[in-house]
């Protein structure tokens, strides 16, 4: 962050329904948070991490392999923050599936 900082150079917040934390994980397997939820609450985590460092020139990307949640994730972080947000949406897996979902 402080190369970051001193280039005023933005860095990218990515979060992926993949790779939550674990402890958000845990709690949409088990049924007590949706997946969207926990992306958006990642994400957050993760801005309030830069903020402690002061550093505000960050955008955030996240994704779920669920259009429905990648676009539900990102309305909730636009009504609580004015972020700037990077919507992508990218699916990884065999040939076939991976670009019928990044065509989709």
């Amino acid at each position: 962050m402080e190369k970051a900082a001193a280039l005023s150079r933005p860095i990218r917040i990515g979060v992926n329904s993949g790779s939550l934390p674990q402890e958000l994980r845990r709690r949409v397997d088990e049924g007590g948070l949706d997946s969207a939820e926990a992306l958006a609450l990642a994400a957050e985590r993760e801005m309030a991490i830069f903020g402690e460092f002061r550093f505000t020139e960050f955008l955030v990307s996240m994704k779920a392999s669920s259009i429905a949640d990648t676009i539900k994730a990102n309305r909730l972080l636009a009504e609580r923050s004015d972020v700037p947000l990077h919507i992508g949406v990218t699916e990884a897996g065999p040939l076939i599936m991976a670009v019928v979902w990044n065509s989709a």
